[in-house]
């Protein structure tokens, strides 16, 4: 049999727990009020946990057409904003397939990779932070890649003009 003594007291700590919660949370309803119409803005992160937890969308959240007629590249700059954070290939397979964006090569991580490389060394938006992991420029001002131009030696000798040269072949038969 249960005793009842003890089911009471757990109880009535359980309600002195909820008490001293309620009482955390009026102190801040009243922060929040007195802060309301000052100009004063709540810190990002309380904000992003307030409206998770009322059941706000968040970046992270990817629509079934979000993608639908993008580019690789822009998919990948839609979703680094979306959820703003770098991504890893493996990242941006499972969410643009979860998007809306068809891809269609065996291994579309390495599809992704191969076309994030080539707007990395075209000088575009995006940089590689490590190795199969991606970022916006914006956010890694050091990481931007050289654009092709840029690699050539500025005191290159010019290129050798005159004669081309001429080699002499013997017809066949002649010795």
């Amino acid at each position: 049999m249960v005793d009842e003594s003890k089911s009471l007291d757990i109880y009535e700590l359980f309600l002195a727990e909820l008490d001293a919660r309620a009482a955390q949370i009026e102190q801040l309803k009243a922060l929040v009020q007195s802060l309301r119409g000052t100009g004063t803005t709540l810190p990002e992160g309380m904000v992003a946990s307030l409206g998770a937890r009322m059941g706000a969308p968040t970046g992270d959240t990817v629509t079934p057409n979000m993608f639908h007629g993008l580019s690789i590249v822009e998919a990948a700059k839609k979703l680094m904003k979306a959820r703003n954070r770098d991504l890893t290939n493996a990242d941006m397979v499972t969410a643009f397939k979860a998007g809306g964006l068809v891809l269609r090569s065996k291994d579309a991580a390495n599809t992704i990779n191969s076309i994030m490389t080539r707007d990395y060394k075209g000088g575009g938006d995006i940089v590689r932070v490590s190795r199969g992991t991606w970022g916006l420029a914006d956010w890694h001002p050091t990481l931007r890649s050289k654009s092709k131009g840029d690699n050539k030696k500025k005191d290159a000798e010019p290129a050798r003009v005159g004669k081309p040269r001429v080699r002499l072949v013997k017809p066949i038969g002649e010795s």
